[in-house]
């Protein structure tokens, strides 16, 4: 008896193509199946070419995986039933085992939640994608998906305990949760936090883009909240920070020798943009910032702001925070 590969025929076409198509919205309706039934396949059609005849989107897009351009058995394992005329697809592992067969496993102290979950069809596409790094989206809308709260391409089943990012991905609720939220959405592009830019023009590099991943790893990293580097230091090479904002000759040795820009800096703080603290992203408004380090009752500022309120003025009115030509860093 001929397979239904050899069969031909209007009705055996027609059949072919209804049962592939149904199928094929089985396959993509949820990227978490690991297990599929398919036409039965003699063992010499088992072969990428026959994969693509039914899944020609699988290799489709801007941006392919170059697994595709090996063999599919790479990834998806076939075994044909001749008793039961059915072939079934699995996967040769689970998640981030199976990505981990090609890609070296990142080790370093911070891990990003669904790295560390193994879930990297979170972000990533297994097959096409029409963004760079196979990512399901633009990297801002990715990110935003579980950094910003009330976010449209969110869904939440309490029920389940799952939520459901892009209009296509199940992801554990409890985890969602405990990503670090920056704000609400906000439509407007370009500005999904607060003041601090994180798209347009890189400043360190004449056709860089500034994104998400400009200041953050995000699989793994030895710095606090995935940055690719410390916010601390005095030079670009050990402070991330540096890297765009340059110029400051002498640098506060409280604020970055001996601490870090986040002790007065927080790039997603949630400040007015028409505030001086909004604008330079602090953390605390003037003079209640430096007074963290500096002592109002202390006898050397008391002498040197003698007659002045000191503790009711703007320090940046008359000191540069970061560095200056004179001492006690006077503009």
């Amino acid at each position: 008896m001929p397979t239904l590969a050899q069969q031909s025929g209007p009705k055996f076409i027609a059949a072919r193509a209804m049962l592939l198509t149904a199928l094929l919205l089985v396959c993509r309706a949820s990227d978490s199946q690991t297990v599929t039934e398919h036409p039965y396949l003699e063992g010499h059609e088992i072969n990428s070419d026959t994969c693509l005849k039914c899944h020609p989107d699988k290799e489709e897009g801007k941006i392919v995986h170059t697994a595709l351009d090996v063999l599919c058995e790479n990834c998806h394992q076939v075994a044909s039933d001749k008793v039961a005329r059915k072939t079934r697809i699995t996967l040769q592992a689970k998640g981030g085992e199976l990505c981990g067969k090609c890609h070296e496993t990142e080790q370093q102290q911070v891990v990003h939640a669904p790295y560390a979950a193994g879930e990297c069809l979170l972000c990533h596409e297994p097959h096409t994608s029409n963004f760079p790094g196979l990512l399901r989206a633009e990297q801002d809308t990715l990110c935003g998906s579980c950094h910003q709260a009330n976010h449209p391409s969110v869904s939440v089943d309490e029920a389940a305990q799952r939520v459901t990012l892009l209009g296509r991905q199940s992801y554990s609720l409890e985890l969602f949760k405990s990503a670090p939220k920056l704000g609400t959405f906000r439509p407007r592009p370009g500005v999904p936090v607060s003041t601090h830019p994180v798209t347009g023009r890189d400043p360190r590099k004449a056709d860089g883009e500034f994104k998400c991943s400009t200041c953050h790893n995000p699989h793994t990293s030895r710095a606090d909240q995935l940055l690719r580097m410390p916010t601390k230091g005095e030079s670009a090479s050990e402070n991330l920070c540096l890297g765009c904002h340059t110029g400051a000759r002498f640098l506060h040795q409280k604020t970055v020798a001996h601490s870090d820009c986040s002790t007065c800096h927080s790039v997603h703080a949630a400040q007015s943009s028409k505030t001086p603290e909004g604008v330079f992203h602090l953390v605390q408004g003037q003079p209640g910032l430096c007074l963290k380090c500096h002592d109002v009752a202390a006898e050397p500022i008391q002498k040197a702001h003698l007659n002045q309120p000191v503790a009711s003025n703007r320090c940046t009115e008359c000191h540069n925070p970061h560095g200056s030509e004179r001492a006690r860093l006077i503009k």
